[in-house]
């Protein structure tokens, strides 16, 4: 019996073969990004009688975005004061085809509370990329707040899951890690952003998402 590939099947074989070679190196660069919430571990605490800081410990090869650390609350009675954040880096960066501010290895968002009655709940949203091009989507976490100036036994702050499935972070009024579990699907289109403020010593950013 005659075993022997035809010229056409041979054709196939080879293109098969080259198919699965590309396909290889494709498969292994979406593994070499990190979940984001390893590349953006997020924690909080209570800065001081009124205000809570939320802190992000970013991997290297990562950035958030200046703008995009953004804060409110739908609690009733709550009155937030104006956000803040340290100085960050300005970089042209292709994903929105303009200069950001981004922020490498560390940043906060401070988010003092003018009026509340009672326990708070505060809605975080960031957003960050890598520098090897993929862009994560924007991510909301929640955070609960109680304060003693508010009439809060003792100042207690929680990190919570949002929109992007986080769940299980806890921290106190002294700064800790936060541990999270779910991974959001990743993007690499992200919405257009907004032109973001020059750099400062310290930015305010609108109490308002």
């Amino acid at each position: 019996m005659n075993t022997s590939l035809s010229p056409l099947g041979r054709l196939l074989v080879w293109i098969g073969l080259l198919l699965a070679l590309l396909a290889s190196p494709l498969a292994g660069a979406a593994d070499d990004f990190l979940p984001p919430e390893k590349a953006f571990r997020v924690s909080a605490r209570v800065l001081d009688a009124r205000t809570a800081r939320i802190e992000w410990a970013i991997a290297d090869g990562y950035y958030l975005y200046q703008e995009r650390l953004l804060a409110s609350s739908a609690t009733p009675g709550v009155q937030l004061g104006a956000l803040s954040t340290p100085k960050g880096k300005e970089k042209f960066d292709p994903n929105f085809n303009k200069a950001m501010v981004v922020y490498y290895h560390q940043t906060y968002l401070d988010v003092p509370v003018q009026q509340a009655n009672g326990p708070i709940t505060l809605s975080v949203g960031y957003q960050g990329c890598a520098d090897a091009g993929l862009c994560y989507p924007p991510t909301t976490v929640e955070v609960a707040l109680q304060l003693k100036a508010f009439g809060a036994s003792a100042d207690q702050i929680s990190l919570q899951g949002g929109d992007a499935g986080f769940g299980g972070a806890t921290s106190s009024s002294s700064p800790s890690a936060a541990s999270q579990s779910a991974s959001p699907v990743l993007a690499s289109n992200p919405a257009p952003a907004q032109t973001p403020p020059a750099p400062a010593a310290t930015d305010s950013i609108a109490s308002a998402l």
